[in-house]
């Protein structure tokens, strides 16, 4: 059992270290008064940690919560004139200024002391507030409720006064354009026109700025349109139909078309007899552009099902039509990938060809990935050299480039090469990366780590811990209040320097906040402080789970990083959980199956995540044949996806090219960061590894 005087770092308060992340143990770290009770060798407060500057502060905080939220007005007081210097005070204060503020509340009370008479009794302090913490949390959020009262109050000087432009929400923006019209008379038409030009319908705050827009004559046939389209596009019904009330009859029967289309774009041949029996002349240009438009909409949908006679289409309608670049370039690019998902890549070729090197891109990509699937290596060769100059350096397509030149100088010399692939695999194993490993291993060189400690600016380091967001985020931190936490944490990183966001990845560190210090070395793109980016934690619990299920501890450690990067109560949008991103149903069925009890409370606890994940994990090996490639792929996607990828590929596919072509993007980087990590890991607890085993190197998929 851990005591209150474990550790004096705060690096023991590392939330991913040994054993579970014991609420309780947090708390009876941060919260010396806790001690007394649970720890009662340390007897006072006296044996505060020096790492926890704010323990006797924190506890009054809690009180003076209490005390604010029952009321109890002498009591608060009291509490709060302790606080002065308390990096938690200003929530206090908040709250307080909040209550003066919300109208619903004040407004059912009687005029003297409604929300007019206690918002007005509390102006100067709320300005204050505003003012002072500008650019914070909590400033943004009493901004936001501020400006809400004084729209109520129709106090547009000051309105006009408080609001600036990192107010977002829209209503508030639209309250800020009525507040220019009623003290300028005039209105920010270029502002107006991008709350227009939207699919949603607009909050009814913005109906007195439209209609002043509308009656200085800018509401113009083709923004009616624009929106309409956008609103069809979005499946916005009510408001369409809206729209198309306010059109001439001309027009409305132009947007019934495009609904139609839209709807069913096998009728686009309709739209075909009026593109051949009706000349573009016969057209004003806004209902010439309205017809232009329902063919690239019509077209672009039917290319999905039907890529071929799409571009029959496309060819007829240019004759009479004049189509953009835009729409000429959005056009083939779907039409290209629709013809290249249906495996028919002669006919997407020549129309890639056509298109600019830019915007072709990603499609020239998802060809050389079919092509790879049918080890074309002369195509693949070929194409390779069509990408643009980025993609064309970058490790993935330096790495296909020799695999295509080794397998066609396999078959017969290749004269006056510019590289050979033995240079190229050279040059990228130098490269800490996936496609590095790879050609190491090709090679039979060692791999680069390129680990190299960021530099450490302990002035920087001071300045930024003391800054009040960063004081905010380490209280939270402290009080396991982990939503509140990454809210000031993210405010505190918002606009930092390269240097900075450094800065604050050692103090993440330093606290053993992982996912934080990981991101906010992202954040600075310095990638090769691997201390940092790839921590050892939960070790006893990782090694004894991989132990007990005979399975490399560092595909645990991988997986948990790649899963939520340390962070022990990550929930996915799908709702994953916990270090290993375990889906509930999964856990309960794998729990059954390792004879342990299910509680879905406890995938957020570190020792129960990871043990299922493990079992998990050791199942899919098994139903793999220790393939990790296909065990990560399936704990990503799922087994029934591989399961269709491995009939696809019908057991053709050398390893390299089984997982180049996984249809999900995610689920491809996910196996190579997951196998690649795997390396990293082993070499930063002195242990040597390969990327892939030999049989899995070996293995035709």
């Amino acid at each position: 059992m851990f005591t209150c005087a474990h550790k004096t770092n705060i690096k023991s308060l590392r939330i991913t270290n040994t054993f579970v992340l014991s609420r309780m143990l947090v708390k009876a770290l941060a919260l010396p008064l806790l001690c007394v009770t649970l720890y009662p060798q340390l007897g006072n407060a006296n044996n505060t940690p020096p790492y926890d500057t704010y323990a006797n502060e924190r506890k009054l905080y809690l009180d003076a919560k209490i005390a604010l939220n029952n009321n109890d007005q002498p009591k608060y007081q009291r509490l709060k004139q302790q606080l002065n210097n308390y990096p938690l005070q200003p929530y206090l204060e908040y709250t307080e200024l909040s209550k003066a503020l919300d109208i619903r509340r004040l407004s059912k009370s009687n005029s003297q002391y409604g929300v007019t008479a206690v918002a007005k009794a509390n102006k100067k302090k709320i300005t204050q507030f505003i003012t002072q913490h500008k650019n914070s949390y909590l400033g943004d959020r009493l901004l936001s409720k501020w400006l809400y009262y004084l729209a109520e109050q129709k106090n547009w000087p000051d309105y006009k006064r408080y609001y600036h432009a990192n107010v977002k929400k829209t209503d508030l923006v639209c309250f800020h354009l009525q507040a220019q019209y009623r003290t300028e008379g005039t209105i920010d038409l270029a502002a107006v026109d991008k709350l227009w030009l939207s699919s949603k319908s607009q909050p009814k705050a913005c109906d007195p700025v439209f209609a002043v827009w509308k009656k200085q004559g800018h509401l113009t046939t083709e923004k009616l349109w624009q929106r309409y389209t956008l609103a069809v596009n979005k499946k916005n019904t009510s408001l369409a139909k809206y729209l198309k009330q306010k059109m001439t009859a001309s027009d409305r029967y132009l947007a019934d078309l495009y609904q139609k289309v839209h709807s069913s774009p096998k009728d686009i041949r309709e739209v075909k007899a009026i593109a051949t029996t009706t000349k573009a002349s016969s057209f004003n240009d806004a209902s010439l552009q309205h017809v232009i438009d329902i063919i690239e909409n019509g077209l672009y949908r039917h290319a999905y099902r039907e890529p071929e006679e799409a571009r029959q289409l496309f060819n007829r309608f240019k004759k009479t039509y004049a189509f953009d670049n835009e729409a000429m370039q959005r056009l083939n690019n779907r039409i290209a990938r629709q013809l290249i998902r249906q495996e028919k890549l002669e006919q997407a070729m020549p129309l890639l060809k056509e298109m600019d090197t830019e915007n072709r891109s990603e499609q020239v990509e998802y060809l050389l990935r079919k092509l790879l699937a049918k080890q074309d290596w002369k195509n693949v060769q070929q194409w390779i050299l069509q990408l643009p100059e980025e993609q064309l350096t970058s490790d993935r397509w330096r790495y296909w480039k020799a695999r295509s030149l080794e397998e066609l100088t396999a078959i017969t010399a290749i004269d006056n090469l510019s590289e050979t692939p033995t240079a190229i695999y050279q040059r990228l194993s130098e490269s800490r990366s996936f496609y590095g490993f790879l050609s190491a291993d090709r090679q039979k060189t060692d791999y680069q780590f390129e680990d190299k400690p960021a530099p450490v600016d302990q002035a920087l380091i001071n300045r930024l811990k003391n800054s009040p967001a960063f004081a905010r985020a380490k209280e939270f931190l402290l009080m396991e209040e982990m939503h509140r936490a990454r809210t000031e944490w993210r405010y505190a990183v918002r606009g930092l320097s390269t240097e900075e966001f450094i800065a604050a990845a050692q103090i993440a560190n330093q606290w053993g906040w992982d996912r934080k210090a990981i991101e906010a070395m992202a954040g600075a793109k310095y990638w090769d402080d691997l201390n940092i980016r790839f921590p050892v934690v939960h070790s006893d619990i990782i090694h004894r789970s991989a132990k007990k299920h005979d399975i490399p501890s560092s595909l645990v450690f991988s997986i948990a990083r790649q899963e939520s990067a340390w962070e022990f109560d990550a929930k996915s949008r799908v709702g994953a959980r916990g270090l290993m991103q375990i889906m509930p149903a999964t856990a309960k069925e794998t729990a059954k199956k390792a004879r342990l009890a299910y509680k879905k409370g406890k995938l957020f606890e570190p020792a129960y995540n990871i043990t299922l994940g493990s079992h998990y994990i050791t199942g899919l090996l098994e139903q793999y044949g220790d393939n990790r490639a296909l065990a990560i792929a399936s704990y990503n996607a799922g087994p029934h996806r591989v399961k269709q990828w491995l009939k696809r590929s019908n057991a053709s596919l050398p390893l390299d090219v089984w997982i180049e072509i996984i249809p999900f993007k995610e689920t491809r980087k996910y196996v190579q960061n997951v196998l690649s990590y795997e390396v990293i890991y082993n070499y930063r607890q002195g242990r040597e590894s390969n990327l892939l085993t030999l049989a899995e190197a070996n293995s035709i998929l």
